[in-house]
């Protein structure tokens, strides 16, 4: 081989070189290429020919009759999907009936570790959801519960009973409650079962209000009177009613929601702070809200013979 050849192989030769490199890494280009359009393709073709299906069991036992407030209702609740996609859960819908205001009720859920639930709602790190039940809805953060194709998960569900007692005393609510999944952004299932419903009342008398004080004027033969009428709500179950002043009963039993008084009964001798309490038997109820009444006696001929209405609390 002359000089001039040996020149002639030396250049073609790295030219070979890059060349099949180069064939290399575009052949490499073009399977990873493939495999993530491959991938995609097969992610959205299960979902689309798969069924998602929602059903639950074990809402019912929430029913409950509560004797205190701050006190908690906590039952499982199983959801099951019957479908061939898994199914993340993303809210669940409240719809409720019933003289107890839904905001007294406050709903949580959270994952059960097992098939039961603890006596009481868990702190932090446990990831919970929690709404008063006069929400229409509560929303479920992402990635909270996975219902499994074709299986199941257990849930603890909680209601707790919260203000006075004074206020939910003696009243019940029917909540409806509705758990919802999601795949996707528009594939969703909604649980049709017909045990969603629970009935929760609150055990005895609720408070009356006193919602009136109206001054007036009594004649007799010898004086005359400045007189007020203090006027409250009746209580479902309440047989009667009693006033009390500065908190210390006075006076005997009313049947009826109002009563006039002047400075002369026994009920008012000393004015003061009145309030009301239902009764059924030897069930009370709490206090009522405040009225002030002030005695008087603008001649003085009879001391605090007369009465006028002061604030209503």
């Amino acid at each position: 081989m002359n000089d001039a050849s040996r020149r002639t192989a030396r250049l073609i030769r790295p030219r070979t070189t890059i060349a099949i490199a180069l064939a290399l890494i575009l052949a490499m280009g073009s399977t990873v290429s493939f495999a993530a359009w491959s991938a995609s393709t097969t992610a959205s073709s299960v979902a689309a020919n798969g069924t998602i299906a929602l059903a639950s069991s074990g809402i019912s036992s929430l029913g409950h009759t509560y004797t205190n407030v701050d006190t908690s209702k906590i039952v499982p609740v199983t959801l099951s999907n019957s479908g061939s996609v898994a199914l993340p859960l993303t809210s669940v819908a409240i719809a409720t009936t019933g003289a107890l205001p839904a905001g007294n009720v406050t709903l949580t859920v959270w994952a059960s570790s097992g098939n039961t639930c603890p006596t009481s709602i868990p702190a932090a790190p446990t990831v919970k959801a929690s709404a008063a039940l006069s929400a229409p809805a509560l929303s479920l953060p992402a990635g909270f519960v996975s219902v499994p194709a074709s299986g199941s998960v257990v849930l603890c569900v909680a209601t707790t009973l919260t203000g006075t007692l004074g206020e939910a005393a003696g009243l019940s609510l029917t909540p409806t409650l509705t758990f919802s999944g999601r795949v996707g952004d528009n594939w969703s299932a909604t649980d049709a079962s017909t045990t969603r419903s629970f009935t929760q009342n609150v055990a005895g008398l609720a408070a009356p209000r006193i919602v009136d004080c109206i001054s007036g004027t009594r004649w007799t033969i010898f004086y005359t009177y400045d007189t007020a009428r203090i006027v409250w709500t009746a209580v479902p179950g309440a047989t009667s009613y009693r006033l009390y002043r500065n908190g210390v009963a006075i006076g005997s039993a009313i049947t009826g929601t109002e009563f006039t008084a002047n400075g002369s009964t026994a009920v008012i001798t000393q004015g003061g702070t009145i309030t009301v309490r239902a009764f059924a038997g030897s069930v009370q109820s709490e206090a009522s809200n405040p009225l002030t009444v002030t005695t008087y006696d603008p001649v003085g001929f009879i001391s605090g013979n007369d009465v006028r209405c002061g604030a209503i609390g």
